[in-house]
């Protein structure tokens, strides 16, 4: 949201980040097997493998490593999610038996018979949808939670770099920022039933990801600066702060090869920043500015638990993207 122009009325959420896909891991399917997350704040979870930065923390002490949350779970069955089509697991293959119409068909006739009898099926995967891989680490994080008597519910924002194109599915009130030459260039939109009643996915919840998860595609550029935030970061800084904190830390000076500044520093500047405005009374912030269009008197920043990921387009080296013969 843009800061309001002079005379304009003043009176988790959580985070998921999947960069692009890395070599396949084991399959667990139970949480006492689950490997290690890192840990920034109350409800605010990332694979320790990422590459991207995450700084949180507001009000409450971080649980127990030891008590798996239902954030962690769905953070946990995505990212497996993610390495299973990878892999070229079946659910996520297609072959040209799938191939459907008269001149398909006809087509794989005559190959057949210039073969002299069937040919070999060569299977490919289905192109990679961040809205189905959030669908399944849905359904297996709802079996792993009634197995473990594991209540609860999360919103849930699914990046997945693949290429050039960044692949966004997003069911809730977590935002995804573009940032391009100093511009905002691309934004998600925040999913609510109603103001401050975000979609969620949860044990008790109805909203599901196939059925209202929103999907976004977006071509991205080297040097493009993406940023994922909960509630409690949008709620509280404008575009024009978040983008008036890059350019304090960027430099001009540094190597082509390298980000023009440190995305964890950033990450956490921008988490001071948005804590310090949610604790103002007088502040003018998005949250205000949206409880005063649906009439309710609202004034400050908004206390909420903050999430922040700040990453950075960059080249990468594509030699663990190697997959078996037959796979492509």
């Amino acid at each position: 949201m843009s800061k309001p122009k002079p005379g304009l009325g003043k009176g988790l959420a959580r985070t998921l980040v999947h960069p692009a896909p890395t070599a396949p891991s084991a399959a667990i399917h139970h949480p006492i097997a689950l490997p290690p997350l890192t840990e920034f704040g109350r409800r605010s979870y990332v694979t320790a493998a990422s590459p991207l930065r995450a700084s949180v923390d507001i009000s409450t002490p971080t649980p127990s490593s030891s008590s798996y949350s239902f954030p962690q779970l769905l953070t946990h069955y995505c990212e497996e999610e993610v390495a299973r089509w990878w892999a070229g697991a079946d659910d996520y293959m297609t072959s040209d038996d799938d191939a459907s119409g008269w001149a398909a068909r006809a087509w794989k006739r005559g190959a057949e018979s210039e073969a002299g009898g069937a040919t070999a099926v060569r299977k490919h995967r289905r192109p990679l949808d961040p809205v189905e891989i959030m669908q399944k680490g849905y359904e297996k994080c709802l079996s792993c939670a009634a197995t473990e008597g594991i209540y609860g519910s999360s919103t849930c924002l699914l990046a997945l770099l693949h290429h050039s194109t960044l692949l966004v599915a997003n069911l809730g009130d977590c935002s995804l920022l573009v940032i391009r030459r100093g511009e905002v260039v691309f934004r998600t939109s925040e999913m609510q039933h109603a103001f401050n009643f975000p979609l969620q996915l949860g044990t008790h919840s109805r909203d599901e990801p196939m059925k209202d998860a929103k999907r976004y595609d977006f071509t991205v550029e080297k040097e493009d600066v993406v940023i994922v935030g909960s509630d409690g970061l949008m709620d509280n800084l404008f575009d024009e702060d978040i983008l008036e904190t890059l350019q304090e830390f960027s430099s001009p000076s540094q190597p082509s090869s390298l980000p023009p500044f440190s995305p964890q520093v950033v990450s956490e500047e921008l988490c001071n920043r948005a804590r310090a405005v949610s604790e103002q009374t007088t502040a003018t912030t998005p949250f205000m500015i949206r409880a005063i269009e649906e009439g309710i008197d609202f004034v400050g920043g908004k206390r909420d638990d903050i999430s922040v990921l700040v990453g950075v387009i960059g080249d990468r080296d594509g030699s663990n993207l190697t997959l078996d013969t037959g796979v492509v």
